[in-house]
């Protein structure tokens, strides 16, 4: 009689709840994490059942066939829920427009031959305070229903791969984090999962952040993946001239610190310091940090410089018009996307306000993320 009516009740549940307009996923919870997850139409009932070799288990049907089972011991409770009603809520900071002299002076240290300098115009925008995170991407890619091939047919760029779980890919694009990187002098091969733990994974039907990481930022994400999340949250990825406008945050020296940058200011390769700034002697992270790590910029920005690179609206080219411009945004196509900022393992140097860099549109691996810009004038 117990398991009957519990039967029953976890029946009605479904038919009244599962069925409404509101709700879009039925969720299995275990320790306050999602197990697993099935959007309303890929299951017609659910069934509490035991038999004589099996204890008292919840099964999920469709067509009559059983497409997912658990033993009730180890749900805590099934949730029904469509998280995306409100949307997914980035933090942003407003930018006052302005005019500003984007590039660097020939007089800066280490400066790179494509930092050609010029003055640009901006209108009003706001950029993310932080660095897209696993758990907003991860809600990005659910809401899309994309699997774990990470495409999404109806979308912008059906054929592109906007997003990778780190642990299918047996050769990473980017160089391993070993413990100790003076000792290794070349990239070594070997497998993501032993080396890349702070990302997504698919599983159980779902994206999801790997745990103790929810707060870091996305990697393995594609230009076509950012600009998509970008795109359904009604934004745009940021122009380089947005970009560089928010990282200088007023500033005309090398970093918006000032003309040095220091292990207690940005995550980078603190053995390999900008210039003749000091040294830092304390033990480097060699990963992604926290997306509100470090102190912000003097415009409240987070991890502006290092952390991660971050992914631009702009196709790279080194030819530039020296006549002002307003609102650039590059050529109309070229063979690489800009992105900016450096990372962890770079050195100081490349974590300069001007410093600009670029990859195909296809490139996903541990050293990119990105933020989001909106603009307001449009």
């Amino acid at each position: 009689m117990k398991r009957f009516l519990l039967t029953v009740l976890v029946t009605t549940i479904f038919s009244s709840i599962f069925y409404a307009e509101s709700v879009d996923s039925v969720y299995v919870m275990r320790l306050g994490n999602s197990v697993c997850m099935y959007p309303k139409a890929s299951i017609d009932s659910m069934v509490i059942h035991r038999t004589a070799t099996m204890s008292d288990s919840i099964f999920f049907i469709k067509n009559n066939t059983i497409i997912y089972s658990r033993a009730t011991a180890d749900i805590d409770s099934i949730i029904f829920y469509n998280p995306f009603d409100k949307g997914i809520d980035v933090e942003t900071v407003a930018i006052a427009g302005g005019t500003f002299m984007m590039g660097s002076p020939t007089t800066e240290f280490d400066r790179k031959y494509d930092e050609t300098q010029r003055q640009v115009t901006l209108t009003d925008f706001k950029i993310g305070k932080y660095e897209v995170s696993n758990t907003e991407f991860a809600a990005f890619l659910n809401a899309r229903r994309i699997g774990r091939n990470g495409k999404d047919p109806k979308g912008t760029y059906p054929t592109r791969v906007l997003a990778y779980d780190w642990r299918n890919d047996p050769y990473p694009w980017a160089p391993p984090a070993p413990t100790d990187v003076k000792s290794v002098t070349e990239p070594q091969k070997a497998s993501a999962i032993d080396y890349y733990p702070w990302g997504m994974k698919f599983e159980n039907n779902q994206w999801q952040a790997e745990p103790g990481y929810e707060n870091h930022p996305a990697i393995f994400v594609s230009w076509y993946g950012a600009d998509e999340f970008a795109s359904f949250i009604g934004g745009r990825l940021p122009s380089e001239a947005q970009w560089e406008y928010a990282c200088r945050a007023g500033t005309t020296t090398p970093f918006s610190t000032g003309d040095c940058i220091s292990d207690t200011q940005a995550n980078y390769r603190w053995d390999r310091p900008y210039n003749q700034c000091d040294t830092s002697k304390n033990k480097m992270p060699n990963t992604p940090v926290a997306v509100n790590s470090y102190q912000p910029n003097p415009w409240g920005i987070y991890n502006m410089h290092g952390n991660l690179l971050e992914w631009c609206s702009d196709w790279y080219s080194d030819k530039f018009s020296l006549e002002p411009t307003v609102n650039p945004e590059g050529p109309t196509q070229t063979y690489t996307k800009v992105y900016r900022g450096g990372y962890f393992q770079t050195s100081a140097n490349y974590l300069r306000s001007a410093f600009r860099d670029a990859n195909g549109a296809i490139a996903a691996n541990a050293a990119i993320g990105f933020r989001v810009a909106i603009q307001l004038d449009e």
